[in-house]
């Protein structure tokens, strides 16, 4: 095991001694601010961090980074203010100077059991028994044993089968280009002002990742407005968001609490869990980034795949306010952000909303260097010709925001239409259609699988091929 040190190492070299004496490897940083911690996780490869939990070294950022990369997290506790800190980010593991390795290594947990209490409640989330801490390191976990498409391996990652259940003929199957995906991952979907379509995106990405055998959970954490229970007909008075958020407030929130707040759609080859949100503007102060950080937490222990569709603003100017306690609007789609595994970035096709998009590029992927962006771009209408915007848009991405590869997802109005008109995710309405072969191709990306890319309009093409043949025949007469 490769342990990073960041407390006293003169206090507490007795843990550090200990733990060369058993094998281990220790990396010896001192007490350090929490930016230079971060550095240090970001440039090598640990195990377990055991840190001091003064503020100035135990941040949310420090626990973030140890979440992304699945680093066990111990907290050296000094007195009645640190302890409170690690209390403040979820740390329950810790210890004191006079202990040694002996006590750091009592708290080193085997969740097995866990794992498997956390896998029932999916299918009987009213089990009273279960007992969830306040914080546990992500995991991973493996669905059933029935025709899925994860199957668990050894460590912390599950291979993808490499194969892709769509009705299209035009979809080849698809390889791995990486034989492991870590689960469980976090997928923010983001998008500037002017409705280019993220809770559209959100919601056929989830359904297509449960369509593949994944847990799935839809959580709408727009605080301008949540979109998800209108498309999918659900009628909720007290939104599942804020119910979570205010049992994450008040120390309460489980896994079994968040599952019973989430509604529960069946589909073909699975359940996908949607938490809904709030749809007036007035509740968005239930939202704040702690409470947010809580909710994701307990998601990524039930969950294989979190799903977040957020807010368009990434404005940060209100935190320069008088009232530095007051909540802040925009704190969730930013914690959204930092947490994430994976971006999905949706842009408009028309001239505004690729202006407004690469406006913003550089501020949402500053968000987050660690996590992986998809960009792709909504509405793109097909033209009769056979031609497309693609080359119009790929080129203005390269030119203005250095982005050289995106997915193109075709303008699709009526089957839009009979979507919301049933509450159906349209991936599912249409599987064979080019709206669903370009979702798909999202999804591939963000999990990692590689394949024949879809060709969204091939029909279109060939209809509109048609057309004009016989128009000229027509005018020869």
């Amino acid at each position: 095991m490769r342990l990073l040190c960041a407390f006293d190492l003169d206090e507490g070299e007795s843990i550090c001694t200990g733990a060369q004496e058993v094998g281990h490897t220790v990396v010896r940083l001192g007490v350090s601010p929490a930016a230079d911690i971060t550095a240090t996780l970001r440039r090598e490869s640990f195990d377990l961090l055991i840190v001091s939990a003064h503020p100035d070294c135990l941040t949310a950022d420090v626990v973030d980074a140890c979440d992304a990369r699945g680093i066990l997290l111990v907290a050296v506790v000094e007195n009645r203010q640190s302890d409170d800190n690690a209390q403040r980010c979820g740390v329950n593991e810790k210890v004191s100077f006079w202990h040694g390795w002996t006590e750091v290594e009592k708290l080193l947990p085997t969740h097995t059991h866990r794992n498997a209490a956390a896998t029932s409640l999916i299918e009987e989330p009213h089990t009273p028994e279960i007992f969830v801490p306040t914080r546990i390191p992500p995991r991973n976990f493996s669905p059933e044993n029935t025709s899925t498409s994860v199957t668990e391996k050894t460590g912390r990652s599950f291979s993808v089968e490499d194969r892709v259940t769509v009705s299209s003929p035009e979809v080849a199957t698809v390889e791995l280009e990486n034989p492991t995906v870590p689960l469980p991952r976090v997928i923010t979907v983001w998008g500037p002002t002017g409705a280019p379509g993220r809770t559209t995106v959100a919601l056929n990405v989830a359904t297509l990742l449960t369509q593949r055998g994944l847990r799935v959970v839809l959580i709408d954490a727009d605080t301008f407005g949540g979109a998800v229970a209108i498309r999918l007909g659900i009628f909720d008075e007290a939104p599942g968001i804020a119910r979570a958020c205010r049992l994450a407030g008040a120390q309460e929130l489980t896994v079994a609490e968040l599952i019973s707040v989430s509604h529960k759609l069946g589909l073909k080859n699975g359940s996908l869990h949607v938490i809904t949100g709030i749809l007036g503007s007035s509740r968005w102060p239930e939202i704040s980034r702690d409470r947010l950080d809580r909710v994701m937490e307990c998601a990524r222990e039930a969950f294989d795949v979190v799903v977040l569709d957020v807010g368009f603003s990434l404005e940060s100017d209100e935190e320069i306010a008088s009232d530095l306690l007051a909540p802040r609007r925009n704190a969730a789609t930013h914690a959204a952000l930092r947490a994430a595994t994976d971006v999905i970035a949706v842009s408009g096709s028309d001239s505004v909303g690729l202006a407004r998009f690469i406006r913003l590029w550089s501020d949402v992927s500053e968000t987050n260097p660690d996590a992986r962006f998809t960009v792709c771009v909504n509405h793109v209408v097909w033209q009769r010709d056979g031609t497309t915007a693609a080359e119009s848009i790929t080129s203005a991405f390269s030119r203005f925001a250095g982005i050289r590869d995106v997915v193109v997802i075709p303008e699709s109005a009526s089957l839009m239409t009979r979507a919301d008109a049933r509450g159906e995710p349209a991936c599912l309405i249409e599987p064979a259609s080019a709206f669903t072969r370009s979702m798909t191709e999202l999804v591939n990306r963000v999990m990692g699988v590689s394949g024949a890319r879809a060709r969204p309009g091939v029909t279109a093409y060939f209809a509109n091929g048609l057309r004009d043949k016989l128009r000229s025949v027509r005018l020869l007469g």
